[in-house]
């Protein structure tokens, strides 16, 4: 799983948060989820603070080809091999709140069984954390 980016291309500023310039500013969210015979299911989660719902979930079989797919009121884009990503603006995922720290959750649960139970020694987990806030004025 990558670190989210506000698009176009910026980088982390040395207090470690995504600035946007404006709440119609897309921030580029990637990821890979893969299987290497594509036999595994994945859920994404962006949780806000420590509100629920979530800001943002999916969950969805990994893909061979390219496409998409909506999540939410998303529309997931996948390039293949299990790489996919999501444009989202900062007003979907902040809500009302200026600023917010957000944990993204990355669970690839694999398919495979035993004859009778899920084998869950070949799922795999990521989390990452990012901030984001509006940007400063210079």
């Amino acid at each position: 799983m990558s670190i989210p980016e506000p698009a176009p291309k910026k980088v982390v500023d040395d207090c470690g948060f995504l600035r946007y310039a404006t709440l119609l500013e897309d921030v580029h969210i990637p990821w890979v989820a893969s299987h290497p015979a594509h036999f595994c299911r994945f859920t994404l989660t962006i949780i806000r603070g420590n509100v629920s719902p979530p800001a943002f979930a999916v969950s969805q079989l990994t893909e061979v080809g390219s496409g998409s797919f909506d999540a939410s009121s998303q529309t997931v884009e996948s390039t293949g091999n299990g790489r996919f990503h999501v444009d989202i603006t900062p007003t979907e995922l902040l809500g009302s709140c200026p600023e917010g720290a957000f944990a993204m959750d990355l669970k690839v649960r694999a398919k495979a069984t035993n004859g009778i139970y899920r084998i869950p020694s070949y799922d795999a987990e990521a989390i990452r954390g990012f901030a984001l806030a509006p940007a400063r004025a210079p």
